[in-house]
């Protein structure tokens, strides 16, 4: 949704096994001082012919690749879950082409990357145990997982997106001069409190900590308070930028 007075753009990243769709509603709820692009990324919705990439860092760098033509504004990077860490990549990616840097990376229902997973790999199980993997995170509904026709289309980009968030090994680089924005479910047990307070450890300017009612996919039932925060959260950071300069 175009918004000619929008203060900053934001790019949003899916979780695993999701597209741009689920940002459905956030042009709405953020409009008109944030104007809302959904990353579109391989193997699903617009581009659903195309192979699934099965690394982190080749996403990320494809992203950053792909958005160069539209950051002569300011912008700030959202992403959930495996979002989270694509969003990392690509600022890391961003900054080694020298392009200009997001005012924020806000970073949903993912702890620090260089800290260890709490969740056991789940990739190369067989079809039924992954599909009971996938179950117990809440994040594919029960109807849809149920739909063996559907959750064979599905089984391969799920595959490959498990695959990339649970083979990326984290790499030390300096800390990103950008402020890092947190958020989580006060429920998710994949997000311990400590994983997400060590976010600080990548960024100079460091980083604040937003719960909200719910589990890992807390963005569904807490969705409206989120964008409300989101968008707090980068009036505050334009703002700041711009005391700064």
């Amino acid at each position: 949704m175009p918004c000619p007075e929008a203060a900053l753009r934001l790019f949003c990243l899916p979780y695993a096994g999701a597209g741009a769709s689920v940002f459905r509603d956030w042009p709405e709820a953020l409009a008109p001082e944030i104007e809302v692009w959904p990353v579109h990324i391989p193997g699903r919705e617009r581009r659903l012919g195309e192979p699934p990439m099965r690394s982190i860092r080749s996403v990320a760098t494809g992203a950053a690749s792909g958005l160069a033509p539209h950051l002569g504004q300011p912008y700030a990077i959202f992403g959930h879950s495996m979002g989270a860490l694509i969003g990392f990549e690509l600022a890391r990616a961003l900054r080694q082409a020298r392009r200009r840097l997001p005012r924020a990376l806000l970073v949903s229902g993912f702890g620090a990357p260089h800290r260890a997973s709490h969740r056991p790999p789940i990739h190369a199980r067989d079809d039924e145990p992954f599909k009971e993997a996938i179950r117990a995170l809440n994040g594919t509904p029960g109807d849809v997982i149920a739909n063996a026709e559907l959750m064979d289309l599905l089984l391969p980009l799920l595959r490959a997106d498990f695959q990339a968030v649970e083979t990326y090994r984290y790499s030390d680089e300096p800390a990103l001069d950008i402020p890092i924005l947190v958020y989580s479910g006060r429920d998710d047990p994949h997000t311990p409190p400590e994983d997400l307070a060590e976010w600080s450890r990548h960024s100079v300017v460091g980083s604040r900590v937003r719960l909200f009612d719910g589990d890992h996919f807390y963005l569904r039932t807490s969705g409206p308070a989120l964008c409300e925060q989101v968008r707090a959260d980068l009036l505050a950071a334009v703002a700041n930028h711009a005391a700064s300069a």
